[in-house]
């Protein structure tokens, strides 16, 4: 499975498609990307949480969300700790940390 995301690159104002393929983990979903400065890409994924079946993405009745860092050009992620999202939707990165909305609420975790 892979989700299709339009990226604009620095300095450039026309999107291009950019594939998050995911067929090494096929039940996990990606949310969110956001890239920083450097170029270095965030995704925010999603997959079923414990104990329900693992080939379902949608409907589970929970979720677990994690954080993964590719850095710029790279295809090997590392992955970032987050804990207690229980419905993240999106990802930002700012100068000073990586900001990620669930629900009605925004965390903050350093860079």
């Amino acid at each position: 499975m892979s989700d299709v995301i339009r990226v604009i690159d620095s300095g450039s104002t026309e999107p291009r498609k950019f594939e998050a393929s995911d067929s090494a983990h096929p039940t996990k979903r990606t949310v969110a990307m956001a890239f920083d400065t450097n170029s270095d890409r965030y995704e925010l994924v999603e997959e079923c949480g414990p104990g329900q079946e693992p080939g379902l993405l949608r409907p589970c009745k929970a979720y677990v969300y994690s954080l993964s860092k590719f850095a710029n050009n790279s295809a090997t992620p590392t992955d970032m700790p987050v804990q207690g999202l229980t419905s993240a939707t999106s990802v930002a990165v700012g100068p000073t940390g990586i900001y990620i909305a669930d629900g009605n609420r925004v965390v903050k975790i350093a860079k």
